[in-house]
């Protein structure tokens, strides 16, 4: 092999290399939807409606992770409404908040200075058969999506 030419091994870390680029490609895509959210205390400590910022691809059958200007309570009970990609309604107990950076705005023009999870409770199966429903909704139709051809 001379200075001005390529090595067999070269060659062959390219093709793979360039394999793996066309495989990657074909696979479905993640994209990031953020959505508008109200919640309500139910008996807690907070009151009134907020809105907050939930990016759909946190939402899986079991909880939520969402933005919010304010602090929350762990343990407190949460209702929580989204209007879109369809209306979804469920209740939780925040599991966790975590302070954000405020100065971050990447999620909307004003500051949401909270990252907080929602755990979901059900209060019959059925309930919890429509919140696994409308996470596989989210999945197949705002979340994934086929990669190039």
């Amino acid at each position: 092999m001379s200075i001005w030419g390529s090595s067999t091994s070269t060659r062959a870390r390219a093709n793979a290399a360039a394999k793996k680029r066309e495989r990657d490609r074909k696979l479905p895509r993640m994209h990031l939807k953020k959505v508008r959210a109200e919640i309500k205390a139910v008996g807690g400590f907070s009151s009134g409606v907020k809105e907050v910022q939930v990016v759909l691809s946190d939402i899986s059958p079991k909880g939520v992770g969402f933005f919010s200007s304010g602090k929350l309570e762990i343990g407190e009970t949460i209702a929580l409404t989204l209007d879109e990609p369809k209306r979804f309604y469920v209740k939780g107990r925040v599991a966790w908040c975590q302070e954000y950076d405020a100065t971050s705005h990447v999620l909307s023009t004003s500051p949401q200075s909270y990252r907080i999870g929602l755990e979901f409770f059900f209060d019959s199966e059925e309930e919890e058969a429509e919140v696994r429903s409308y996470c596989d909704l989210i999945a197949s139709n705002h979340i994934f999506t086929k990669g190039a051809a």
